[in-house]
C-alpha cells in the first residue's frame, strides 16, 4: 500500500508570474509493464503516471477507480516534465528547476521515495530549460536529454559523461533556439515508403 497523503495546492504565482492553470499536467504515461505490476500494485495496468508541472509533482492515479494512489515531488522538484517509468520500476523525470537557472534529470525509486541517480550531480548552470524538457532511458543504460529551450539534445552515461551533444542552429524571431521534444527511435520504428 502506498498512502497518498498529498494536497493539490491552489497557486497564485510562480517563478514565471501568475499561475492560471494550477494543475498543468504536461505528460501522461500508462503503466505498461506487467512484470512490474506483479511486483507491486503501484504499477497496476489501470494506473497512469502524470507529471503535474505547477504542483511540482509526479503522481500515479488509478484511472478506473478515479483515485490518487501515489505522489512525490513537492519540495523536491520545480516545474517537472516528462516523467516515465523505467524497466526497473524507477521513475525518470526532467526537473526544470524553473527560476534557479540550472535543470537536472532525476531517477527516483518510487517505493523507497529516494533519488537513486541524477544528472548533473549538484547542478550546472550550462544545463537549463526553464520550461519543457524531455528524458529517455536508452537500452544501453545512457539517458537521452532534451534541453528544450536551448534547442539542445545530448546523451549522458550513468557516470555523467556526455557521449554526444547536438544544438540546433535554427532560431526563432527572438534569436532563441528550441527543440520541443528529443526522442530516439530504433530504425525498425521508423516507417519509410
Amino acid at each position: 500500500s502506498h498512502p497518498a497523503l498529498f494536497a493539490f495546492l491552489p497557486i497564485e504565482s510562480g517563478p514565471e508570474g501568475p499561475v492560471l492553470d494550477f494543475l498543468h499536467a504536461n505528460f501522461l504515461h500508462w503503466m505498461q509493464r506487467p512484470e512490474l505490476a506483479r511486483r507491486d500494485s503501484l504499477y497496476a495496468p489501470s494506473n497512469v503516471l502524470v507529471t503535474i508541472r505547477n504542483q511540482d509533482t509526479v503522481a500515479i492515479f488509478d484511472f478506473e477507480a478515479g483515485e490518487l494512489v501515489w505522489a512525490w515531488g513537492q519540495g523536491e522538484l520545480l516545474r517537472p516534465h516528462d516523467a516515465t517509468v523505467l524497466a526497473n520500476g524507477n521513475i525518470l523525470v526532467f526537473d526544470n528547476r524553473t527560476g534557479e537557472g540550472a535543470s537536472r534529470v532525476v531517477e527516483l525509486d518510487p517505493i523507497a521515495r529516494e533519488i537513486v541517480w541524477e544528472y548533473p550531480r549538484g547542478g550546472a548552470p550550462d544545463f537549463y530549460s526553464g520550461s519543457r524538457g524531455t528524458v529517455q532511458r536508452l537500452p544501453n543504460g545512457n539517458t537521452l536529454v532534451g534541453e528544450s529551450n536551448r534547442g539542445r539534445g545530448f546523451e549522458v552515461t550513468p557516470e555523467g559523461d556526455v557521449v554526444w551533444d547536438y544544438r540546433t542552429p535554427h532560431r526563432n524571431e527572438e534569436s532563441q533556439a528550441a527543440a520541443h521534444r528529443v526522442e530516439r527511435y530504433l530504425p525498425s520504428e521508423i516507417l519509410l515508403d
